[in-house]
């Protein structure tokens, strides 16, 4: 994700740079370069990318805040369940440990699927 939006930012940039060397070096003349549609479509493509960069960041931060949630969910189950162990719990046997690991996994799957 944030490679893609980092593409996108260079790529915007890459227009700019050519727009604005397209301006400086035809500052009096129209007859060498870029038409008047060309210079349109450039402009419509920098639009296009950079609503598809702002739709990419509202996208990351959304995810980020998901991701956060998710962290903090699985945090507060880990705590609760090292607050409920008892030293001979390190004894305990497989099916103690997999019936854990379970109910780790239902909790992390409520906060994925949204609660």
């Amino acid at each position: 994700m944030k490679a893609l939006v980092e593409r996108l930012r260079a790529e915007i940039a890459f227009l700019r740079d050519q727009l604005n060397n397209h301006s400086e070096s035809s500052s009096g003349t129209s007859s060498g370069g870029q038409t008047r549609s060309e210079r349109s479509s450039d402009k419509e493509r920098e639009m296009e990318l950079q609503n598809q960069l702002l739709d990419l960041q509202e996208n990351y931060g959304a995810l980020s805040q998901r991701h956060a949630k998710l962290i903090s969910e699985i945090t507060k189950v880990r705590d609760t369940q090292e607050l409920s162990a008892q030293p001979n719990d390190y004894t305990d046997s497989a099916e103690d440990r997999l019936a854990r690991s379970n109910s780790l996994s239902v909790a992390v799957e409520q906060v994925v699927l949204g609660e």
